[in-house]
């Protein structure tokens, strides 16, 4: 794991993606010591802000490590508050725009009386 007050731009460090095995290797383009994070850019993935906790100098470090997932409020800047993460779900269902009772439609298609459909004809294997 890196030092967030250690880096500095143009370091190259490893790092973990939830997806790979294997670390990425990339350039540090910018730290923000807030979020305990840093911004770094690949040769072939683009850029990435990643957590310190999945950053690392060496490559052997790297693969030896777990991925960590970013829990809000871990080491953050709002460490020094108390975070309270509630499991409750928010009623997002209920909307204005989406809950509304819907317009009847006109039904502008002329319906010519008589015509009939014409069957398919199967063709014969």
């Amino acid at each position: 794991m890196i030092d967030i007050n250690e880096v500095e731009a143009g370091d190259v460090i490893y790092f973990k993606v939830p997806w790979m095995k294997r670390p990425l290797y990339g350039e540090i383009l910018t730290a923000y010591p807030n979020e305990n994070a840093v911004q770094v850019m690949t040769m072939n993935d683009g850029y990435r802000v990643v957590w310190a906790y999945n950053a690392f100098w060496d490559e052997k470090d790297a693969k030896r490590a777990e991925y960590r997932k970013y829990v809000k409020g871990q080491d953050t800047y709002l460490q020094n508050e108390i975070v309270e993460v509630s499991n409750e779900k928010p009623d997002d269902r209920k909307r204005p725009v989406h809950s509304r009772k819907k317009k009847e439609t006109k039904n502008n298609r002329t319906s010519k009386a008589g015509k009939s459909v014409r069957r398919r004809v199967k063709r014969k294997s």
